[in-house]
């Protein structure tokens, strides 16, 4: 698989010196124009007569001649760049601290700053003053946090974006702790620590070992409304898991996570919201994506205002609203529910009414996306993506910058 890109995000592929459209668009694509592309593929389709079998045979060729060597999906590739060059902003804002503690300092700019009469001018100036702006410009690691309602379809949408199967995902069933993932410092090596109640030792999960992989989804879907008296998971015998870290041989991982969140209900908001509040006592979020299901109500939207809420009151700051999306997952299946354009429109519109009234200063039409997050993951498998991938990693492209400023403008203030 040969991947072109333009301007940081993928844009096509190219197998055996043949141009293929992306995934959604060969989807799209009517009967005859499918026969044409598998007569030129040389794909063997005698006695087909559906759509569906001819895609099916254009992607089973896809995957036979995908190979191990793939570029990094589009949005590892941007956010490799950007926190990069985060993490250098952020060394020239303490040389720039360092500079003025040194001008403050000078027996000739003393007296005129004393003749301005600041208020507490000797704290505002004094050396430990500036050693905690250079802690505080340089606190925490930048997070993505990725939240929504229960079975939105959260831990498909990071995987899309990282373009693995980092997290378990499970039709019948809900990630229920909250997943942190970051750099792994042992080459190559991919792990899981599980962190379970106080009565049990964390658990350490080789994510290479499909055994390993399995209990680590066990832990993490581990049901919260059926717990024994010891803490267990009724019927499964796992402990309790209170959170869990994923390690991955990523380099941006090393100045950035990725937060995966429990899903967010009426029931059990409260809990979820104090998860993502303790995560960020000591990492700042620089940007939210909220994911709903395009399939369910539009209300669930509203349930944002509480998580908002409990996170501002927790840590005295949110990201920006320009540092955030809303992306409606399963839009596809959404629509052939709602057959009208008149009732896509109305869904629209609640939900950016359930979103904008609880955070003021959103833009809901230009900050809400529709895809299919399912349908990116087997794009990638095949080697290919689809537009509302390449659309949402744009758009995360344009907002990190805004949020990462942000935590320096809250660190220096």
């Amino acid at each position: 698989v040969i991947y072109t890109t333009r301007n940081g995000l993928l844009v096509g592929c190219t197998m055996a010196s043949r141009s293929l459209p992306d995934v959604d668009a060969i989807l799209d694509m009517k009967l005859r124009d499918l026969m044409k592309l598998c007569k030129e593929l040389g794909v063997n389709c005698k006695g087909f007569r559906t759509a569906t079998q001819f895609q099916e045979a254009v992607f089973d060729y896809m995957k036979e001649h995908a190979t191990l060597h793939r570029a990094p999906p589009p949005f590892v590739t941007a956010a490799a760049n950007l926190f990069e060059a985060f993490a250098k902003k952020r060394l020239q804002v303490v040389t720039i601290v360092d500079g003025v503690r040194e001008l403050v300092q000078r027996d000739d700019v003393k007296p005129w700053l004393e003749k301005l009469q600041m208020e507490q001018f000797d704290s505002w100036m004094s050396p430990e003053m500036f050693e905690e702006v250079k802690k505080s410009v340089t606190r925490g690691t930048p997070t993505l946090l990725v939240a929504g309602p229960t079975s939105a379809g959260k831990s498909t949408l990071l995987n899309a974006l990282l373009g693995e199967q980092i997290l378990p995902t499970s039709y019948n069933a809900t990630t229920s702790a909250l997943c942190e993932i970051k750099y792994s410092a042992e080459p190559g090596k991919k792990y899981a620590v599980v962190h379970l109640n106080e009565e049990h030792a964390d658990v350490k999960l080789d994510l290479t070992v499909e055994e390993d992989r399995a209990k680590f989804a066990d832990y993490v879907y581990a049901n919260r409304e059926e717990l024994t008296e010891d803490g267990e998971s009724e019927g499964s015998g796992v402990p309790l898991c209170t959170h869990a870290e994923i390690f991955w041989p990523e380099d941006f991982l090393k100045h950035f996570t990725l937060v995966d969140s429990p899903g967010v209900t009426e029931q059990e908001g409260d809990s979820v919201a104090r998860q993502i509040t303790e995560k960020f006592q000591t990492d700042l979020a620089c940007g939210f994506i909220y994911v709903v299901d395009g399939t369910r109500s539009a209300e669930e939207g509203a349930q944002v205002g509480g998580l908002l809420l409990a996170i501002s009151k927790g840590t005295g700051t949110l990201p920006p609203t320009n540092s955030a999306l809303f992306v409606i997952n399963k839009w596809d299946l959404a629509s052939q529910q709602m057959r009208k354009e008149e009732e896509r429109q109305e869904f629209m519109t609640k939900l950016e009414r359930q979103v904008s009234t609880r955070w003021t200063g959103l833009k809901p039409r230009q900050q809400l996306l529709t895809m299919n997050a399912k349908l990116a993951v087997r794009a990638q498998q095949l080697g290919s993506s689809t537009a509302d991938m390449k659309k949402l990693c744009k758009s995360i492209q344009d907002l990190l910058p805004k949020g990462m400023d942000h935590m320096i403008l809250q660190g220096l203030r």
